[in-house]
């Protein structure tokens, strides 16, 4: 409960007694009235803000009643307070399943928004090299490979040698690469000159209102030292830095270029987060981390999600389990064995899915209920043979 809460639950009850005052001081608590405002201000105070506000204005209510009076209507003091725990009741078990589907639309956001971001790379991809194979062949999915390699050494040569790779792409000249740091930007790497951070410029300025990129053109007769600003966002939308263009060649600074530039630093910032955090993991760090978003969402908000190891002896049984899977689904293969992800699926429709997969072949596996297992339950049996 915070402190504000209950100035506003003293506030709200010293309105509604300055008005009762006003209109009829003989009944300034409706001792003997069937019709309290008391409790409707009761009831609009549990729902919005829970039990122990309510409750906070429920103890100045009978208090102001036995000091006016000398005495306390006992029907009407458990008769208030069943109904403040049934508005409470209400108002948690409200807010729980409001919290619970918008943890839900948030991991479908994250990952419609990894798909998009794969789409668009793949097209980025297709298009650069129908427009400069001569001239300059390479291919966004190479991009991301050497990306994925330079994520593995450590996080201050990685930003140099990604900054490397961006200059050779992009051209770009001068600019400098910060990580957020609590309140702070902290410079990690830059191509050119090391320049602090001007937080007044307004490219700056209205690239962190708003977290989008912002460049030159976007400029209506307003200076800047920068030709573009680049947010860097988390997966969870959260700001983790920015990258600071101050000088490329003018054909270079093109929409297109941007925003691949924008793409590539969001995948590269999030990929050394992930892989930072989920380093202790003999699994891949991505996957490490879709198992552990699903498994808080399992612990904390009782959503069904399971996970599935089956030991494959073949590239047909692979090819023929992935055909059954949803697209919501994630695979992966690990030591000769399948590892199936199955976000909100209840065990019922688990069953169904191993019946569908054993129905045509003999295929041993191990599923898991993530409320239950955790990363390490998972690695412990990946580390497994069949035989065990």
């Amino acid at each position: 409960m915070k402190l504000s809460h209950v100035f506003e639950a003293l506030l709200i009850f010293g309105v509604v007694l300055l008005f009762n005052y006003i209109v009829d001081s003989e009944e300034l608590f409706y001792f003997n009235t069937p019709i309290n405002i008391y409790l409707y201000t009761l009831a609009i105070i549990a729902l919005f803000y829970g039990f122990l506000t309510a409750f906070i204005f429920y103890l100045l209510y009978f208090a102001g009643e036995y000091l006016y009076y000398a005495d306390v209507n006992l029907y009407t003091l458990s008769h208030y307070f069943i109904f403040l725990f049934i508005f409470s009741e209400f108002m948690y078990f409200w807010n729980k399943r409001i919290e619970k589907l918008k943890e839900e639309n948030r991991y479908f956001k994250s990952r419609v928004e990894n798909l998009g971001t794969a789409y668009y790379l793949l097209k980025t991809s297709h298009d650069e090299l129908e427009k400069s194979y001569i001239l300059k062949p390479f291919s966004i999915r190479e991009i991301l490979r050497e990306i994925h390699e330079l994520t593995k050494v450590s996080p201050q040569e990685s930003v140099k040698l990604f900054l490397t790779l961006l200059k050779k792409l992009f051209k770009i000249e001068k600019a400098t690469l910060f990580f957020k740091e609590g309140d702070r930007f902290v410079l990690k790497g830059f191509i050119g000159e090391k320049e602090s951070l001007d937080t007044d410029d307004i490219l700056v300025k209205s690239s962190l209102e708003h977290y989008t990129m912002t460049h030159v053109v976007n400029m209506h007769n307003q200076q800047s030292h920068y030709l573009a600003v680049i947010p860097i966002v988390s997966l969870e939308d959260e700001l983790k830095g920015l990258f600071v263009i101050k000088e490329m060649p003018f054909f270079s600074l093109t929409k297109d270029n941007l925003i691949t530039t924008s793409l590539l630093l969001t995948y590269f910032v999030n990929s050394i987060h992930v892989i930072q955090q989920f380093k202790n993991y003999a699994i891949d760090a991505t996957m490490a981390h879709e198992i552990s978003k699903l498994q808080f969402l399992s612990q904390r908000y009782k959503v069904s999600n399971h996970l599935i190891i089956f030991y494959i002896q073949n590239e047909i049984e692979k090819i023929k389990i992935e055909k059954l899977l949803r697209g919501v689904d994630i695979s992966f293969e690990y030591q000769e064995k399948l590892v199936v992800l199955l976000p909100f699926t209840p065990s019922v429709g688990v069953v169904k899915f191993v019946d569908k997969v054993t129905q045509d072949m003999e295929i041993k596996h191990h599923i898991f209920d993530l409320s239950q297992d955790g990363l390490e339950d998972i690695q412990k049996v990946l580390d497994e043979s069949p035989l065990h």
